[in-house]
């Protein structure tokens, strides 16, 4: 089941966790272990993050958690679209989250 427009906001340079809950159609918890994830954060098309399940992105059942580090935002300012997609134990692939993150100015980066 896809969620879409999420809207998220963060500063730049923040540690951030944002963890999705995975579910069937029919609204049921999907458990995704063994299964792969892949999200990117987008600008105009371009590709300006990309976290997949062995670099950022942790599977739990049927939670699903990208985490932020300092260096994925610190350089960002401004609006930008994600896409989450799942892929299970059985190949299937959908995507699974949309919407947009806005990454805010902070003061204390350089």
């Amino acid at each position: 089941m896809a969620i879409n427009n999420k809207d998220i906001s963060i500063y730049q340079g923040d540690t951030k966790s944002l963890t999705f809950t995975i579910t069937n159609t029919n609204g049921t918890v999907k458990d995704m272990t063994n299964g792969n994830a892949e999200f990117v954060l987008t600008k105009g098309g371009v590709v300006k993050l990309k976290k997949t399940a062995s670099n950022g992105i942790a599977i739990n059942n049927d939670k699903v958690t990208i985490l932020f580090e300092e260096e994925d935002t610190s350089s960002k300012i401004g609006q930008f679209s994600y896409e989450l997609r799942l892929i299970d134990v059985n190949g299937i692939s959908v995507v699974s989250a949309i919407g947009n993150i806005i990454i805010l100015k902070s003061n204390t980066i350089k």
